[in-house]
């Protein structure tokens, strides 16, 4: 009867074992430390991608600002031209005036920030991928400022809703609805003519000069606060162009 030999297993050392699991070990953490560095390098790619389209929002934001600051102070030199016609006391010669400048008082346009950028942050994570604290403490200040404004552009709201219920007691709709230049535009002309007011009462045109001066009043403040949220805004501007190197961008 034939007798098989199984071939020897060779016996390894504690130092084999060893030596195995280190080169585990090794092989696992490079796999980590390769994966962590190319989600770090992915993140910062994101980062300047979106650094980039925040900056352009920001321009675009003191653009507006620019474009809001100029409207609000033409207003508040339109109700001052109100106020001197009727401390003026010749009413009745410049009710055309009146109707043009009432109109044009009741008018009102609001800054509206450009947050796409912000937005898509916020949906990737909140600002987490931006990693230079002085920037992201400088949005943070930002984003406040644009709440405050918010807030008080809704005084300006509240304000001009009681303006134009105290304009109601004073000028004629009719004759407003022909101040418009076209049945298509909501450009204001001036009438050719002086239209007559439905009331002359002191009471009714005191109301209607005081909500005039309340309206006139939050824009005022806004001018201020405007200024220092383009003031923000370009100073945001200006850090990430620095940090990050955008001047080119």
């Amino acid at each position: 009867m034939e007798v098989h030999h199984h071939p020897e297993v060779e016996k390894k050392h504690f130092k084999d074992y060893l030596l195995e699991g280190l080169m585990i070990f090794v092989a696992v953490t490079l796999g980590f430390f390769a994966e962590g560095l190319r989600e770090h390098v992915n993140d910062r790619s994101k980062e300047h991608e979106y650094l980039i389209s925040l900056s352009h929002d920001l321009k675009r934001d003191i653009a507006g600002l620019d474009g809001v600051i100029k409207y609000k102070a033409n207003k508040i030199s339109i109700a001052d031209s109100v106020f001197a016609t009727l401390r003026g006391g010749d009413i009745k010669n410049n009710t055309a005036n009146l109707y043009y400048w009432g109109r044009l008082l009741g008018q009102r346009i609001f800054f509206e920030q450009n947050n796409g950028t912000i937005q898509q942050l916020n949906n990737a994570g909140g600002l987490r991928l931006i990693h230079k604290q002085i920037v992201v403490d400088s949005l943070q200040s930002y984003m406040i400022r644009i709440k405050t404004l918010d807030k008080i552009q809704a005084l300006e709201e509240a304000a001009l809703g009681e303006y134009r219920r105290s304009a109601a007691t004073v000028f004629d709709g009719v004759e407003l609805d022909k101040t418009y230049i076209s049945k298509t535009s909501l450009a204001i002309k001036k009438p050719d003519h002086n239209p007559p007011l439905i009331s002359y009462d002191k009471k009714d045109l005191n109301q209607w000069c005081i909500n005039a001066l309340y309206v006139k009043s939050t824009r005022l403040g806004q001018l201020v606060y405007l200024d220092n949220v383009r003031v923000a805004a370009q100073k945001l501007v200006d850090l990430i162009q620095k940090e990050y190197h955008l001047e080119d961008e």
